[in-house]
């Protein structure tokens, strides 16, 4: 893109954070319909990308780009996404419902296990979408194996990406105070930080230094 306030350090910071708040703003706009979320995350991560690499390159025209390129794979892992969470969801509803003391917990442990990978998964499966040419399966089956490989960035990932819902579920009050950042900024941060924690993966995976297979 062309720079908008000059090329000095903080004219190219406030051009970044421009172009962050945009991607923001399209993402949460384009992922309304639901069964769009998936492309939308994946025009917004190649976005995010290329702000972080060159920052020349017209964030919106990336995202539209991403977006098209990646939409029918996309599209099949948003509808499984909705799927995988209307269960979690209604098992934890069950879990409110008919249990309590020890075996509530336990079972509440368990579930978020599962609600943590599957989170871990989408947080890979995006980046390896809009990067490599395979199968949505082979892409699940990726990402799973570097989620693994990887777990403290993926801990990182999954929290910068759950931290809105949490606060929304348990802290309503502190979401309230910063809905503002995460209408404007939140989503699009926290692929930035994707990518900055995924740029050495998958340098070292396409050094043959990783195996995701």
């Amino acid at each position: 893109m062309k720079r908008r306030f000059g090329d000095g350090p903080v004219s190219r910071l406030l051009s970044a954070l421009f172009d962050l708040v945009m991607i923001n703003l399209l993402l949460i706009v384009c992922s309304l319909p639901l069964f769009t979320a998936g492309a939308a995350a994946c025009g917004a991560f190649m976005a995010v990308r290329s702000v972080l690499q060159d920052g020349r390159s017209s964030a919106v025209g990336t995202f539209f780009s991403g977006f098209r390129e990646n939409f029918r794979q996309a599209a099949y892992l948003s509808l499984g996404s909705i799927v995988v969470t209307a269960a979690l969801f209604s098992y934890y509803l069950l879990l409110r419902l008919y249990f309590e003391g020890t075996a509530y917990t336990v079972l509440l442990v368990v579930l978020g296990l599962v609600a943590f990978v599957f989170l871990a998964v989408l947080a890979y499966a995006v980046p390896l979408i809009t990067r490599y040419r395979n199968s949505l399966r082979e892409h699940l089956h990726n990402a799973l194996i570097l989620s693994v490989l990887n777990l403290p960035r993926t801990v990182v990932m999954v929290f910068l990406h759950a931290l809105p819902f949490i606060l929304f579920f348990l802290i309503p009050v502190a979401f309230v105070y910063t809905l503002l950042f995460w209408l404007l900024l939140g989503m699009s941060f926290a692929l930035l930080v994707d990518a900055l924690l995924l740029r050495d993966v998958f340098d070292r995976l396409e050094r043959g230094e990783l195996s995701s297979r």
